[in-house]
């Protein structure tokens, strides 16, 4: 790496920066005249676009290597502004949520996105009202971010075997003595995983994508129930690096608003009336493997499915029938149609009925509902309309559910 970028030539950039406008607004208060303040202010201007440029150059070398998705992103992250760069840098790579640096978190922030990290986090994503133990785990390299690498991550309803963290304050973290909420903790299934990255924010947004497929995975998979309240609030969820992590419920993830019943019992399906014949062991075991080999799959079937979860979670948890209407067409047009634009309600109303249609009169009732599906999903995009007439929102859920199972059965 250029000498340009090692700790002490970007702790002087830094100062530099936050120097410049405390030096500029100095030297104009004490200005005696217009021709003394134009003066200064031509010279805060030379400084300040030779500092510009420093910074362009640093942003353009991690876009190289791959911190961002761009180039015009690292230079709006990476800039002269300490409030543009704010919401990228921090101590050990992570950045706090009260947005509190100081110019020595920033030089580390800077060379965590040059060197990436190892993040860690833990997230609460099932309330556990009844229900058999749940281990579930699995390990991917290939991971859709340029930025992030080597996932591990295990799915645990046992509380008391998670990676231990004491929280000293709100940011920093240190090794952890048992939670003083132990029982509240102990009542949720948990997301525990590590993954190597730079980018803290790309990192924050995949683990809240996947604690999203997996919540999508188990409702699929029948293994939890969805109940919305807000009766039960979830602990909080925790990411991060080294000693330095982040505590709360992230308001932009599904995660923190939703709770789940996880109580195992075989639905009155032919698969259902199979897991009953053989007890709970053998169907529960089958469907941990199909999650682990659902999410360890890096081909591009596997994350098509992995993102039709996170549509049928956000179904469930949508605020309106007609949106719920928009997410269940999208997540079947995403599996069984090509790219074709016409006549998308007839193909898909043949492509559902084909795949998971047992009989003649199973098939022409699926057409029906696809049909209801299309009208709602219209009725709700171009017209508003929340409540949609003739659609069973609860029906065509259950068609998705069929939907997805056969294509984790079929990974």
């Amino acid at each position: 790496m250029p000498d340009e970028y090692d700790k002490q030539s970007l702790t002087r950039l830094i100062d530099a920066s936050y120097e410049l406008e405390d030096d500029y607004f100095g030297r104009l208060s004490d200005a005696k005249d217009e021709q003394a303040s134009a003066k200064i202010k031509a010279e805060f201007e030379n400084k300040k676009q030779e500092i510009s440029i420093k910074f362009q150059k640093r942003a353009d070398f991690l876009f190289r290597n791959n911190a961002f998705d761009t180039k015009e992103q690292a230079r709006k992250a990476i800039t002269s502004d300490p409030n543009d760069r704010m919401y990228f840098l921090g101590p050990d790579g992570v950045v706090p949520d009260d947005g509190t640096l100081n110019p020595e978190h920033e030089v580390d922030g800077l060379l965590a996105l040059m060197n990436g990290r190892e993040f860690h986090f833990q997230v609460p994503v099932a309330y556990v009202r009844s229900g058999p133990e749940l281990t579930v785990e699995f390990e991917r390299n290939k991971l859709d971010a340029p930025s992030l690498s080597a996932m591990r991550v295990r799915l645990t309803s046992n509380y008391s075997s998670l990676r231990a963290f004491d929280v000293v304050g709100s940011f920093n973290l240190g090794p952890r003595q048992k939670s003083q909420n132990r029982l509240r903790h102990e009542n949720w299934i948990w997301v525990e995983g590590s993954l190597h990255g730079k980018n803290f924010q790309r990192v924050k947004l995949f683990v809240e994508a996947l604690c999203q497929e997996i919540q999508g995975a188990l409702l699929a998979s029948e293994l939890c129930k969805f109940e919305l309240t807000h009766l039960i609030s979830p602990p909080e969820m925790l990411i991060g690096s080294g000693a330095t992590f982040n505590i709360g419920s992230y308001v932009h993830s599904i995660v923190s608003g939703v709770a789940y019943s996880v109580s195992y019992s075989p639905s009155l399906t032919s698969e259902g009336e199979l897991d009953m014949r053989e007890g709970l062991g053998r169907p529960l075991g089958r469907r941990i493997r199909q999650l682990e080999r659902l999410f360890r799959g890096e081909d591009d079937r596997a994350r098509e499915i992995r993102q039709a979860l996170r549509m049928y979670l956000r179904a469930h948890a949508a605020w309106s029938e007609g949106e719920k209407a928009m997410f269940l067409a999208t997540l079947l047009e995403g599996f069984l149609l090509d790219r074709r634009k016409e006549d998308l309600s007839a193909r898909l109303q043949d492509a559902v009925a084909y795949w998971v249609g047992t009989t003649a009169i199973d098939r022409d009732g699926i057409r029906a509902q696809i049909k209801k599906l299309y009208s709602a999903r219209s009725d709700f995009v171009h017209n508003g309309q929340l409540t949609p007439s003739n659609f069973d929102a609860g029906k065509v859920l259950a068609l998705a559910q069929r939907v997805i199972e056969k294509e984790i059965v079929n990974l």
